[in-house]
């Protein structure tokens, strides 16, 4: 029988062996991941080359974009522009100096393995959307809202509420209300005299909103957030 220790030595030596064989396979693969192109590119060319900026009116993001800017030959990487941009060590090469390190002997083979194997991408590649396209950066527009109702949320609410079958309750008293103001508020029920308060409704809203429990209340939650304690 084989001693345990010679044993285990030789079939560490054989799962090591066969750990750098298997990345040695993967690295030189006749067919690399296009994901790990679109990282590599992503983590170097995308700052200039992306839905954000795009200098010299090139983007690399898709593989149809790569193609329209004439950056690359499917199956001829030593004839990409591509390739020739990123193996320049002059003050012309890709990432330029002001804009990060050059591309590593591997990332550079990466390139060149995924080119000559035809550049192979995904079918119907989704083309990212510039940051100024998301809806916060776009300029409202009025729509017209459904129904006759006068405040313009109710409107919005009663479209959801017939939606869903549900039918909406009369409007509530107006004790009931300064009840859920108060509430609201400062988070304290109102007095009998605060309820039958004949005031307007405005003069109601200001007096609570301009009082100090008002500031104690909404505080609070955010003293919650952090975790206020009085005992540092």
């Amino acid at each position: 029988m084989l001693p345990l220790r010679p044993f285990l030595f030789f079939a560490t030596l054989g799962l090591g062996a066969a750990c750098s064989a298997a990345r040695a396979a993967k690295g030189t693969s006749d067919h690399p991941d296009y994901a790990e192109v679109k990282a590599l590119l992503a983590a170097k060319c995308y700052s200039c080359h992306g839905a954000l900026k795009q200098k010299a009116k090139l983007r690399l993001d898709t593989r149809e974009l790569m193609l329209k800017g004439e950056v690359i030959i499917p199956g001829k990487a030593a004839e990409s522009l591509l390739i020739e941009r990123v193996e320049d060590r002059s003050e012309d090469r890709m990432p330029p100096p002001e804009d990060g390190a050059p591309l590593k002997s591997d990332e550079i083979a990466l390139l060149r393995r995924w080119i000559d194997d035809g550049a192979k991408a995904p079918a119907n590649e989704p083309l990212p959307k510039a940051p100024r396209e998301h809806w916060a950066f776009r300029k409202p527009n009025r729509v017209p809202l459904p129904g006759n109702t006068g405040n313009p949320i109710d409107a919005l609410l009663e479209k959801r509420r017939a939606t869903l079958g549900l039918k909406t309750q009369s409007p509530a008293e107006r004790t009931i209300l300064i009840r859920r103001l108060y509430l609201d508020l400062i988070g304290l029920p109102p007095t009998r005299e605060q309820l039958d308060d004949t005031r307007s409704w405005e003069s109601i809203v200001d007096e609570l909103l301009g009082s100090p429990q008002h500031g104690e209340r909404w505080a609070r939650h955010w003293m919650d957030v952090w975790r206020y304690t009085d005992w540092y």
